[in-house]
């Protein structure tokens, strides 16, 4: 799975330590041959010039000195290496719902409950929906972020705001806050791929439809393809059930 908020490191990774073998390898290789070093070293000098070079004293203190930038070298090692510390986490909600959102602030509530609930990985932070009512959009809501959005597997979808406004994204919106995977997902919009609001006949009555009979909602999925991942289906009743799709601020 494509993980592009780290930079893996080659060979297989320990688990008990989550450094690579090789990185280890390096580091003991490192000491290994400080110490045949100083095994030489301390024969050719005969232990005369005091506890350093001394066959006892002298062995621990290089040892120690070993160790510092070899421990050094594994706190670097064990330190993620992300591409971006500024990445935005998008998720899909676990649950579903009919057209009545309660309007945007609601729809804005469902998706700071389920990133702030217990269970979920989604880091801390404001979370707003994928939604627009009309006359308010992802285009006037969101920050136009200039780093990556990312899902919480750490699968990227976008480069950036305009990125995930051009048309297209580059991944399925297809796991939970949790990290469980939702397989084929479809969400409310009321949004074009562009970002900007969709007629308003397209919002189930501002997302506050009563009754829900009464009107029509536009829903987006993977689906029909990466172009269409935000207006896929401009017509859908308002009391059929979808997710929503909420992003990190």
């Amino acid at each position: 799975m494509d993980n592009p908020g780290w930079d893996p490191a080659p060979g297989p990774v320990r688990a008990s330590t989550g450094f690579s073998e090789w990185a280890i390898d390096l580091v003991v290789d490192s000491v290994y041959r400080t110490e045949a070093w100083n095994s030489a070293h301390r024969s050719c000098v005969g232990g005369r010039r005091g506890d350093w070079h001394s066959p006892t004293k002298g062995t621990h203190m290089n040892k120690l000195l070993t160790m510092i930038p070899a421990a050094a070298l594994l706190t670097v090692l064990a330190t993620p290496a992300h591409a971006d510390d500024n990445e935005k986490t998008v998720f899909a909600t676990s649950a579903s719902f009919n057209g009545n959102l309660g309007g945007l602030t609601g729809a804005d509530a469902i998706c700071q409950a389920e990133a702030d609930d217990p269970a979920s990985i989604v880091p801390a932070g404001t979370y707003l929906a994928w939604l627009s009512d009309g006359t308010d959009s992802p285009s006037t809501r969101f920050t136009k972020t200039a780093h990556p959005y990312l899902l919480p597997d750490g699968t990227k979808i976008a480069e950036d705001f305009f990125d995930l406004t051009d048309g297209s994204i580059l991944h399925a919106l297809d796991i939970g806050p949790t990290g469980k995977s939702l397989g084929l997902t479809y969400y409310w919009t009321g949004t074009n791929a562009d970002g900007t609001a969709a007629q308003y006949f397209q919002t189930c009555d501002g997302w506050t439809a009563d009754p829900l009979v009464n009107f029509r909602g536009m829903a987006g999925s993977i689906l029909r393809g990466p172009s269409l991942w935000s207006s896929g289906f401009a017509d859908i009743r308002c009391p059929i059930h979808n997710k929503l799709v909420c992003f990190q601020q």
